[in-house]
């Protein structure tokens, strides 16, 4: 009876533990995403295609915004999607060039931009799943306990 206890608490706090790095991934992406709360038109100085680990290739450009007087320099290396062949990254720039771009910044330090700004929806379903894992396994326990299967002490 004590082992399934120690393991029905170990699996507790492995779901807890877990919950908490999804919940704090989740409330860290979606501070990030409300901080780039203005735009402002972009140039693009250049494009270019590197690789970042062996196989996998990603997408850099080299940018210039305006925010009030000032002008902001920034290389920004695009997270996603990664290739694993650059020819496809470099056609996908050649169709990029063609298009009209936007600054995502922070008001307050507009240091911190972005060419990308996407909602963290991963992040919070994973969290919503983690949580509600730990609120079955909380409830299971309450109710084990009800039904007399284990003994609280």
């Amino acid at each position: 009876m004590g082992t399934s206890k120690s393991f029905f608490a170990f699996l507790l706090v492995v779901v807890s533990g877990v919950g908490l790095w999804m919940g704090g991934k989740f409330l860290y992406d979606l501070h990030h995403y409300f901080l780039l709360s203005h735009t402002a038109p972009v140039h693009i100085n250049e494009w270019k295609v590197e690789e970042i680990k062996p196989g996998k290739f990603s997408i850099f450009a080299s940018l210039e915004f305006q925010v009030g007087e000032r002008i902001f320099y920034k290389n920004y290396r695009f997270l996603k999607p990664v290739y694993q062949n650059p020819y496809v990254a470099e056609a996908l720039i050649e169709r990029w060039e063609n298009e009209r771009w936007e600054v995502w910044y922070n008001p307050k330090d507009p240091q911190i931009a972005s060419l990308q700004k996407a909602f963290p929806i991963k992040a919070g379903v994973y969290f919503v799943l983690c949580l509600g894992v730990f609120l079955y396994f909380s409830w299971l326990r309450i109710y084990v306990r009800k039904m007399g299967g284990i003994d609280p002490h």
